[in-house]
Parts: structure tokens; sequence; C-alpha cells
């Protein structure tokens, strides 16, 4: 899959161009054109949907704990 994009969570100020992916109300959505304030829904012909969500909003997100990885010292030969 190539030329491809993930925009994140959809928003009415910003344009999308074809082939960008949205979350829009628990559902993801794929963009078919471009579009300015062209809200993704099932009967929108600049939209197709791709994962059907069930409700209508998203429950709060923790972010994933970052992991700095540590040197592992060099086993010495014997």
């Amino acid at each position: 899959m190539s030329n491809f994009v993930w925009s994140g969570f959809w928003s009415s100020g910003v344009t999308y161009s074809a082939n960008t992916f949205v979350t829009h109300q628990n559902s993801m959505y794929v963009s078919l054109s471009g579009s300015t304030n062209s809200e993704p829904t099932t009967g929108n012909t600049n939209w197709d949907i791709v994962v059907y969500g069930f409700g209508t909003s998203y429950p709060t997100r923790t972010p994933l704990p970052t992991h700095t990885p540590t040197s592992t010292p060099t086993p010495t030969p014997i």
C-alpha cells in the first residue's frame, strides 16, 4: 500500500487529499478525492468506510510508555 497517508482524527478545517485515512465517530474512512470540510459519513461520496466501529465516542486513551534502551555490556572472551 503506497501513496496512502494516515491523518488521525478528522477535522473540518483540514484539506484532505485522496488516499488519506482518518477516524471519525469511532470508524475509519479513506478519502476518495480531495476535500475540505466534507464530513466522512456513509453517504458521502468523498469518503469510503474502511472499518465500522460501534458508538460515537472514543474512550480516553493513555499514551504508551516510552522505553529507552539501555546498553548491554559486551561479554569479555575467556
